[in-house]
């Protein structure tokens, strides 16, 4: 398995302010399961994460070509 990489992750405060959260691009993390689907849990995951996110209001397939060139 690749090394994870930490990049084009954003980081969430809940309203109270204490703890931080980072959460991974989601364009990012539909190429790094394509690339790696062992991530996705498996071939089968993989198809239905990609279903709904191509069926999704986050789908940008600019972005997700340009995540797929880094």
């Amino acid at each position: 398995m690749r090394p994870f990489r930490r990049w084009q992750q954003r980081c969430l405060a809940p309203k109270s302010g204490h703890v931080q959260t980072e959460i991974a691009d989601p364009h990012r993390t539909i190429v790094d399961i394509l690339l790696a689907p062992e991530l996705g849990g498996g071939g089968r995951l993989v198809v239905e994460i990609c279903k709904a996110y191509f069926a999704s209001t986050h789908c940008n397939f600019g972005l997700l070509l340009e995540n797929g060139k880094k």
